[in-house]
């Protein structure tokens, strides 16, 4: 392997990810001496929770449709749900929606009692379930040898409750999707570049130090440092502020703001998926998956919360079948059968699902709520804490303005000039020539010639001979002609 290479492990058919040290090799060499082509680009998170959701789905959608005909088969006419053929169509169906539950209840939560000896909310699930589906298969074997039971097959319960879980599960993800799509600022991200011989590449094979032509109007492809022009960009998308910022040789400029309307030759400091934009994701993330105070209580109550109600089901199960037995002259088997049914049900109401549930929700849909407000959150603390918020200071006035410039008052002392002015905005990008453009009704004169943008200054342009200037006058106060 060349110089620089850390490693290389194949990822599926004929793909490859490659590791290696931006410092001592760059992508373009390292691709070139894969002799290999690079995959289409992908935002990792988007993808996971994509596949994470369609899983889901497909996982509830099969368990609904074997769930449904044991329904079917169980509260139908009395003479089909007892035959022994819809029995054992029920424990075929039951059979395999338990199959489906194993990898989403069983082994978490077995695994998280083996190894960490902590009591999970899905081992009351997979103890109603467990319940349920352990005395369906007996009251099927006792069935099937010609004995009749007062208390059936619960097939449908067990399947029910599943299903039922399983939708839950799917609506959070879907939930979560939606947020992280929402916080997600890999739009910010460019994926093409143009380094300065005019070769456009793919923004992933930059290397550090290579020198980038920035265009007018265009998103900055990575952190970098101007070595060449100078220019207004817009750092509205990080810092809230409406106006652009100077830039000049020797400042730097983020990843995913706007270049104004020059030209910038910059050097790339920081590689795409090393720079800002990624430091920024990585907080947001980390606050998303931070468990708060609040969590941590959910848990603990939780891990009191499952023997408790197991306690609760067998007292319930005790008490009917003495109820059974000595209140209603009952059997013993019909007892039995009896106080489990009424122990299975305590088990399957008081499921906490919604309570393992409900803060981690809470924290990933705040946050795509506040990042469409275009505020990002850092930590999971601050969500748990902001009903507790009375008052807020802001540090500058620009993080509350629309970021849209508009024209107060004019005070026009010259017939035409605001047609002239007109001419001069009327192709500007700058926020202030767009509020001036727009709040101008004036016909533009076609008078004005060689309009010429000055960064940090103003518009100059010749109009009747005239040479004319607007904007800043301390900006054009040391010229021969200022405005």
């Amino acid at each position: 392997m060349p110089h620089g290479v850390e490693g290389c492990e194949p990822t599926g058919k004929g793909r490859f990810a490659v590791a290696y040290d931006p410092c001592l090799i760059g992508a373009r060499k390292v691709l070139a001496a894969s002799g290999g082509e690079l995959l289409p680009a992908n935002h990792s998170r988007l993808d996971d929770g994509k596949r994470i959701l369609i899983d889901k789905a497909v996982k509830t959608g099969l368990a609904f449709l074997l769930t449904i005909p044991v329904l079917v088969l169980t509260w139908g006419e009395d003479d089909i749900g007892t035959s022994k053929a819809s029995l054992s169509v029920c424990f075929v169906l039951a059979t395999l929606v338990q199959s489906i539950a194993y990898p989403e209840f069983y082994r978490p939560a077995i695994s998280s009692l083996v190894y960490n000896r902590v009591i999970e909310m899905d081992m009351l699930v997979v103890i109603s379930i467990s319940a349920a589906y352990g005395y369906s298969v007996v009251a099927f074997g006792i069935e099937l040898s010609g004995q009749l039971l007062e208390t059936g097959t619960l097939f449908e319960t067990s399947t029910l409750l599943i299903a039922l879980v399983l939708l839950g599960r799917l609506l959070a993800s879907w939930a979560r999707k939606r947020a992280i799509t929402a916080v997600s600022l890999g739009s910010l991200q460019v994926s093409m570049a143009k380094l300065a011989s005019g070769e456009e590449i793919d923004a992933r094979l930059l290397h550090v130090g290579d020198l980038i032509k920035l265009q007018p109007h265009t998103k900055i492809v990575t952190d970098a440092i101007i070595q060449e022009g100078a220019g207004e960009v817009d750092e509205s998308i990080l810092t809230g502020e409406s106006l652009p910022v100077q830039k000049s040789i020797g400042d730097s400029v983020i990843a995913g703001t706007l270049n104004g309307s020059t030209l910038l030759n910059a050097r790339v400091s920081r590689l795409p998926g090393k720079n800002t934009i990624n430091d920024i994701e990585n907080l947001v993330n980390q606050a998303q998956n931070a468990r708060p105070k609040t969590q941590e209580l959910a848990n603990r109550i939780a891990g009191y919360f499952v023997p408790v109600i197991v306690f609760v089901a067998v007292v319930v199960a005790i008490t009917w079948a003495i109820v059974a037995v000595k209140v209603r002259n009952r059997s013993a088997n019909v007892a039995a059968g009896l106080s489990i049914s009424y122990a299975i049900a305590v088990l399957a109401i008081s499921c906490p699902c919604a309570l393992g549930l409900a803060v981690p929700m809470v924290l990933v849909v705040a946050g795509g709520v506040a990042a469409r407000g275009g505020v990002i959150i850092k930590s999971a603390e601050v969500t748990e804490r902001g009903h507790k918020v009375t008052d807020v200071i802001f540090d500058k006035t620009g993080t509350l303005t629309e970021g849209n410039l508009e024209v107060v008052h004019q005070d026009v002392r010259m017939e035409n000039v605001l047609g002239v002015i007109q001419a001069m905005v009327s192709d500007n990008q700058h926020p202030v020539s767009r509020a001036i453009a727009d709040s101008i009704t004036d016909t533009a004169s076609t008078d004005v010639h060689n309009v010429v943008s000055s960064p940090g200054a103003g518009i100059e342009a010749d109009w009747h001979g005239q040479h004319v200037k607007a904007g800043k006058a301390e900006c054009w106060a040391s010229t021969s002609n200022p405005p």
